[in-house]
């Protein structure tokens, strides 16, 4: 209850009756006030269970969402080789990167 009250007494706009307090213990982990903001108007306007929103904040969507929004030439450099780096699909994954492994992999191009 008080990192709720210190997380939400100035708040941007008021609290959301139909998210759930375990919502809220899920959001409040979020250090991030842009994207805890982007997660609580997502899981209010789309009606996402906490489970869906656990899915779609370990799926990185916020920073999927920014990239190809802030960096559209970043996302095209990751996803086309150059001529010397052929496309190979015995190496790819079949699974998402994780928040800090695709932070990870933007950095280092």
């Amino acid at each position: 209850m008080r990192q709720f009250y210190l997380t939400y007494r100035i708040a941007k706009s008021p609290i959301s009756q139909s998210l759930s307090w375990t919502h809220y213990i899920r959001l409040m982990r979020i250090s991030d006030p842009d994207e805890r903001r982007f997660y609580e108007i997502e899981a209010e306007n789309n009606n996402w269970s906490v489970r869906e929103l656990n899915r779609q904040f370990d799926s990185a969507l916020y920073q999927r969402l920014a990239i190809c929004r802030d960096k559209k030439d970043a996302l095209v450099e990751i996803t086309l080789p150059d001529e010397t780096n052929p496309i190979f699909a015995s190496r790819y994954q079949t699974v998402l990167p994780n928040k800090e492994e695709l932070k990870a992999l933007i950095e280092k191009k």
